[in-house]
């Protein structure tokens, strides 16, 4: 019985090591996958790829027919059309795709993982693994195979025995959880099992519920990381491009000053976006707030004050008027609040125009003098990253998520927004506190 504990903990063992090292390949093989997707846009043909192949590591490039335009491995022209590989059907269809086999020419397992790219292509990245039950085969041939029959005769033997003699109890009851009569009239359940049924219910809802629950964040989560990839990504290729012509020396002075006045503005505009995905997270954290009384109306001037060197610049009159009344609140986030509506409505503006803050008990209000939201896109307002005119958000250093933090602020106090805007005329954002 020791002789059998002992190969079968190393069996069990070696498994769960080789399930690590196979996790390992599949998250280094999709984070590469990833990288080269982004780094692929800005590629000038596609033999630029050759640079992210190493020797274990091939990458390949799929026509939505299955044709392969680029093999890092091998010649292109030579390879069969792609288009029935799990990989890349699941890919053409989902978005993804993942599958290993075994190598045709070697005892390794290959892991491909494909994406479909935004032209319509598909990019599959591939790498090989050695099988660590083959290696430990070559060592110790003949052992290994005595051992391994043993411990899979052994296992499967007492797995199905043990499994047997536990489930058969309650194999039919399982089958019936959901719809089996717990009525004491039924006669279908032992009074003594009721309590453990209803239990065995109630856990397989709430099983189901947080599973649900999820996979929902999972998608949540991929679509933000997606959109703080993108979002990045435009300042990046920026600051990259102005440092490469730099770095070759040819640049005059003034093309210099030029250049480095729009890395700056680059490198500020990245800064802003990670300080405000930042601070949404932290928003979004089940930190207690730090309450206490607001004067609504004090603050509100206070933000105003803090931002009337930005409204000057613009050229922009900004007013509070109202009353002063108190919310028990966190002062940071109301600080936010005013912060975030008061600068849009600076920003959005135009030359001699103006900004009136109005605060009287249960809301505030910020109005413009701007050039308004077409009635389309007010919906939209409050989604991260998404922005009317994208054109005049680069050029204030606009991140895309000011009104999405007001949003989750005011969702966090139980408030309501109201967006009211006609183009040309302005816009008056409205936060109504009266049923908190």
């Amino acid at each position: 019985m020791g002789l059998f504990s002992a190969i079968l903990a190393f069996a069990l063992a070696l498994m769960a090591v080789y399930g690590m090292f196979v996790r390992q390949v599949e998250k280094d093989v999709q984070l590469t996958a990833q990288t080269v997707s982004i780094a692929y846009e800005d590629m000038d043909t596609i033999f630029d790829l050759s640079r992210y192949a190493t020797e274990g590591l091939r990458i390949t490039l799929i026509e939505p027919s299955g044709a392969v335009l680029y093999e890092s491995g091998e010649d292109a022209d030579a390879m069969v059309n792609q288009s029935e590989l799990p990989e890349v059907r699941s890919a053409m269809e989902t978005g993804t795709g993942q599958s290993m086999r075994p190598a045709q020419d070697t005892d390794e397992n290959k892991y491909f993982y494909a994406m479909r790219l935004r032209d319509g292509n598909i990019l599959r990245v591939s790498m090989a693994s050695s099988n660590m039950f083959s290696l430990f085969l070559k060592a110790y041939t003949g052992w290994a195979i005595l051992i391994i029959s043993i411990v899979i005769v052994l296992s499967v033997a007492v797995a199905t025995l043990i499994t047997r003699r536990m489930v058969a109890p309650l194999k039919s009851l399982a089958a019936e959880i959901d719809t089996v009569d717990l009525s004491p009239r039924s006669g279908r359940v032992y009074r003594e099992l009721l309590p453990f049924i209803q239990e065995l219910r109630q856990n397989r809802r709430e099983k189901d519920r947080l599973a649900a629950e999820r996979l929902r964040m999972a998608e949540l989560w991929r679509t933000y990381s997606m959109d703080i990839s993108h979002e990045l990504k435009t300042p990046l290729t920026s600051i990259s491009g102005y440092a490469e012509i730099m770095k070759g020396g040819n640049v005059d002075p003034e093309t210099g000053k030029r250049f480095s006045e729009a890395i700056y503005r680059e490198a500020q505009r990245m800064r802003s976006l990670i300080n405000d995905v930042l601070y949404q997270a932290k928003m979004e954290s089940d930190v207690p707030d730090t309450l206490e009384q607001v004067d609504m109306l004090c603050e509100a001037k206070e933000c105003a004050d803090a931002l009337s060197f930005e409204a000057s610049a613009r050229n922009v009159t900004v007013q509070v008027t109202g009353e002063s009344w108190q919310l028990t609140a966190d002062h940071e986030w109301i600080d936010s609040i005013y912060i975030n509506l008061i600068a849009n409505a600076i920003h959005y503006n135009v030359p001699q125009g103006s900004v009136q803050v109005r605060v009287y008990p249960s809301f505030v209000e910020v109005s413009d003098t701007g050039i308004g939201i077409p009635q389309e896109d007010i919906p939209h307002l409050f989604e991260r990253f998404y922005r009317v005119d994208k054109s005049r958000s680069r050029e204030t250093g606009g991140t895309g998520l000011g009104l999405p933090i007001v949003k989750t602020i005011a969702d966090r106090y139980g408030a309501t927004i109201h967006v009211d805007s006609v183009v040309g005329r302005g816009t008056t954002i409205r936060i109504d506190f009266s049923l908190i």
